[in-house]
C-alpha cells in the first residue's frame, strides 16, 4: 500500500477531531450564552400575574376593599387563591378576622386529609357568599351548618369545609375540587355559583383566559426557566373579543356543572346545589325574573336529579320580617342572621341525603376510604 493511501486514515480521524472540536466549541458557547440569558432574565425579567388576577383585584379595588384582595395570590390555573394564614382586621359591618388557615381555607383550625373513622365530611364550593364575605367564620352558614347537623345526625362526627373564594367562577370551582378538594375526601360536595359568572370583564371566557396561560407557559421540563418563560410569553398574543360576554355563558355554566357531576359520580362523592338570591330579588313584589345562570342551575339539577336547596323563598320571608339591612350587607351577601336561616334550611337537606344514601352501595359513608 502507499504512503498516499496510508495517510488517508489520518486525514478522516483528524477532519473528525476539527469536526469535533468545532461541535463542542458551538455548544459550549450556546451554553454560556443560554446560562447569561437566564441570569439576565432573573435579573431583568419578572413574570407578568395573570390577567384575571390583576382584573380581580381591579374589582376589589373599585368597590373600596382592595385590602382584602392582598391576601390572595396569582395561580397559573385558578387564577387567584388564598395566601396560608390570612387574616383581616374588623372595621365597619365586616367583621371577620380569619380569612385562611395553613391550608388555604377559610377554616381556624387544619384539616386533616386522613378522615377520622364516623366523620361525615361536607365540602363546601363556592363564591364570597360561601366564604362568607364580611364576616366571622362562626357566623357563615358553612359554620352554622356543621353546629346544625351535630344535631340532626346524633352520633356522627361532622366537618363542613369551607372551600369558598370571591370571585370564582364554577370554572374556578371545579379546578380547585379536582386539584385540591377531593384530597379532603368528602362524602359530600356543595356547590354554590352563579353570581360572578355573567361579570364582564374584558369580553374574555374564563377558558379564553386559561388556554391563553397554557399557551405562554414553557414545556414541563423547562417551566421554571426565567428565559423560557420570557421567549414563550412573547410568541403568544392576549386573544382579543370585541363582543361582549360574560366570563362564563349559561351554555359554559351547565357544561362546568356537568363536569362536577361526572367527577362526583367517578369518585362516589354525593353532590348537592344551592341558588342563591340577590338582595333586589328578594325585595321584588311579585315574579321573580330569574338570571340565565340560576335558570341554568335549577333546569340542570332538575335533569340530572341532583338536590338542590333554593334560597328564594327563605330570603324574601326574611325581608318580610326583618330590615332588610338585617338580612343583607350589600347587594348579594346576607348578614349572620341570614347565614343562621341559610344553614337552618341547608342542613336538613344534608340529613336527608344522608339518610338516602348511608345504607346503599354508591355511598361510601359507612366505612372509610
Amino acid at each position: 500500500m502507499s504512503q498516499k493511501d496510508s495517510s488517508k486514515p489520518q486525514q478522516r480521524t483528524a477532519h473528525g477531531r476539527r469536526w469535533m472540536f468545532r461541535l463542542v466549541a458551538v455548544l459550549g458557547s450556546l451554553s454560556v450564552a443560554v446560562a447569561v440569558g437566564e441570569v439576565v432574565c432573573r435579573l431583568a425579567y419578572k413574570p407578568s400575574v395573570p390577567i384575571r388576577f390583576q382584573q380581580g383585584a381591579s374589582v376589589f379595588q373599585e368597590d373600596g376593599i382592595g385590602k382584602f384582595f392582598e391576601k390572595m395570590e396569582p395561580d397559573p390555573e385558578l387564577f387567584w387563591r388564598f395566601a396560608p394564614d390570612q387574616t383581616i382586621t374588623p372595621s365597619g359591618k365586616r367583621t371577620w378576622r380569619v380569612i385562611s388557615n395553613h391550608q388555604r381555607l377559610r377554616e381556624d383550625h387544619e384539616i386533616p386529609l386522613r378522615k377520622p373513622d364516623n366523620e361525615i365530611r361536607v365540602l363546601c364550593l363556592g363564591d364570597s357568599c360561601t366564604f362568607g364575605f364580611g364576616l366571622p367564620i362562626h357566623e357563615t352558614f358553612v359554620d352554622q351548618v356543621e353546629e346544625e347537623l351535630h344535631t340532626l345526625l346524633p352520633g356522627k362526627s361532622v366537618e363542613a369545609i369551607n372551600a369558598g373564594v370571591p370571585g370564582y367562577t364554577i370554572f374556578q370551582g371545579i379546578r380547585s375540587l379536582v386539584r385540591d378538594g377531593i384530597s379532603y375526601d368528602p362524602d359530600l360536595v356543595l356547590v354554590c355559583f352563579g353570581n360572578n359568572e355573567r361579570s364582564m370583564w374584558d369580553n374574555l371566557s374564563d377558558f379564553e383566559h386559561l388556554r391563553y396561560l397554557t399557551s405562554i407557559r414553557p414545556p414541563s421540563p423547562f417551566t421554571e426557566s426565567r428565559l423560557c418563560q420570557f421567549t414563550w410569553s412573547k410568541l403568544r398574543r392576549r386573544p382579543q373579543n370585541l363582543i361582549a360576554r360574560p366570563r362564563l355563558s349559561a351554555e359554559e355554566f351547565r357544561q362546568v356543572l356537568r363536569q362536577v357531576k361526572a367527577v362526583t359520580d367517578n369518585q362516589d362523592i354525593g353532590l348537592i346545589c344551592m341558588a342563591w338570591i340577590w338582595r333586589v330579588q328578594a325585595l321584588r313584589q311579585g315574579p321573580i325574573k330569574s338570571s340565565p345562570t340560576q335558570r341554568t342551575l335549577l333546569e340542570f339539577c332538575e335533569t340530572e336529579s341532583v338536590p338542590i336547596v333554593n334560597l328564594m323563598g327563605l330570603m324574601r320571608k326574611l325581608c318580610k320580617e326583618h330590615s332588610v339591612n338585617e338580612v343583607y350587607l350589600d347587594e348579594l351577601h346576607p348578614t349572620g342572621l341570614a347565614n343562621a336561616r341559610i344553614a337552618e334550611q341547608l342542613a336538613p337537606a344534608i340529613a336527608s341525603w344522608y339518610e338516602n344514601h348511608k345504607q346503599t352501595g354508591r355511598s361510601h359513608l359507612s366505612s372509610p376510604r
